[in-house]
């Protein structure tokens, strides 16, 4: 299951931007779909795979690597208020790109802009 969902990422045929909102899904989708089924001898496996597949996955960014970040960007750009969030997400998703999510990033900058 994992690795079927790693093909549609890598294909373009998932909904996620980067690897790392791929990530952070797995863990429900192996609960959703095995747990509620009572197959928790499959949670084990799929866990164990995802598991090992983290250690050839990029590093993921913690949150505070990303606020360091944010907060350059800001000041490269120039950014003042929201309406200046464009700016910001263009100069700063090339430099996280598969190592953060991309929603957790905007809300970063959304946050860092709105104070």
């Amino acid at each position: 299951l994992i690795l079927f969902v790693f093909y549609r990422q890598e294909f373009g045929v998932s909904k996620f931007s980067s690897y790392c909102g791929l990530l952070s899904f797995i863990p429900l989708l192996l609960f959703t779909q095995f747990t509620n089924a009572k197959r928790l001898d499959l949670v084990e496996k799929e866990t164990k795979e995802f598991e090992m597949l983290q250690v050839y996955l990029p590093q993921q960014m913690s949150e505070e690597e990303i606020k360091t970040l944010v907060k350059e960007a800001i000041s490269q750009a120039g950014a003042k208020t929201i309406a200046d969030m464009g700016k910001v997400m263009g100069a700063l998703m090339p430099k996280v790109k598969g190592k953060a999510d991309g929603g957790m990033v905007s809300k970063i900058v959304r946050e860092s802009l709105a104070s």
